[in-house]
């Protein structure tokens, strides 16, 4: 055999490849190809529960500062009030001192306001972690009800903490007319 034959052979037999043709090498490539796609999708749907418990535990972080959040204030409130209520010192105190007692106004308002847009902020939150689960579509939207901060949940905790922060108010606002008499 002559060796100019030998490259022409060998692009004859290797041309069907370049040029579209199938041998075996190329059903070979194929086969690994449809292996491929099982990784792929796969490795999806690992980085879509990943995705999903990410926005899951931030989801249930919100409900459960919330309430603590809202106890802790709750809470706050009571004290005081029943602070401003049992003790003698405290109250004269405050009768005595106009700046502490306006300085504690303000402070009440302004942390009132804190409070009430921080209850807000995370009710919204919340809702955006929501409707990031949805767009996922992992899991069915019944299984988040638990961790929902709802509406009617907001409007209850600011109502009652409200309240308490006007009563809160008029207490040391009451102190100011007892110096008067």
């Amino acid at each position: 055999m002559k060796y100019w034959r030998v490259p022409i052979i060998a692009f004859i037999l290797f041309s069907g490849e370049l040029f579209g043709g199938q041998n075996q090498d190329s059903t070979t490539m194929e086969t690994v190809k449809v292996q491929v796609q099982p990784d792929r999708l796969k490795q999806t749907q690992i980085r879509i529960k990943e995705k999903h418990d990410f926005i899951y535990d931030s989801f249930k972080d919100i409900y459960s500062s919330y309430g603590i959040d809202v106890m802790k204030s709750l809470a706050f409130l009571v004290l005081c009030i029943g602070w401003f209520i049992t003790s003698d010192k405290s109250r004269d105190f405050y009768k005595k001192n106009r700046v502490v007692r306006m300085s504690s106004i303000i402070a009440l308002i302004v942390l009132g306001i804190i409070h009430i847009t921080s209850q807000f902020s995370s009710y919204l939150y919340s809702k955006e972690k929501l409707e990031e689960l949805s767009e996922l579509r992992y899991l069915d939207l019944k299984y988040y009800e638990n961790y929902e901060i709802t509406f009617g949940q907001l409007i209850a905790s600011v109502a009652q903490n409200s309240v308490l922060f006007v009563v809160l108010i008029l207490i040391l606002f009451s102190m100011k007319e007892a110096t008067k008499k």
